[in-house]
């Protein structure tokens, strides 16, 4: 729970169902049983969708994503994730962002810089 999913309830979508058959229907219901979509067919029945992925639902016609329009940046938008990573040997902070598990792009990078390892001292305490 708690994951982004590309499709709201009562979207028109397309479930696969055999290695080249499709089937449409409308998103029932999300988070469904462990599962990120629940869809009901139009052909009747019902499809549980195991994973939010292309090569499972998808937009009728093939498309694969639902774009939304945000008005705070007056662009069109897509569903996509970040990660953030720690190199663990160069000191260098990255954020990346994927879109449909696919690396889409490095959105920031810093450099830390190599900073050295104290050397060692041997400290003697008389008293």
């Amino acid at each position: 729970l708690g994951q982004t999913l590309r499709y709201h309830v009562g979207a028109r979508v397309e479930c696969r169902m055999t290695e080249t058959e499709w089937a449409t229907g409308v998103v029932a219901a999300q988070h469904f049983d462990a599962a990120p979509y629940l869809v009901r067919l139009d052909s009747g029945g019902e499809c549980v969708v195991p994973v939010d992925s292309l090569d499972l639902i998808r937009t009728p016609g093939g498309g694969g994503e639902e774009l939304s329009f945000n008005r705070g940046t007056d662009k069109m938008e897509v569903a996509a994730t970040t990660n953030i990573a720690l190199h663990p040997s160069a000191s260098r902070l990255a954020i990346g962002m994927f879109h449909n598990g696919a690396a889409a792009g490095v959105l920031y990078c810093v450099d830390f810089g190599y900073v050295p390892a104290p050397e060692p001292r041997l400290v003697v305490v008389s008293g």
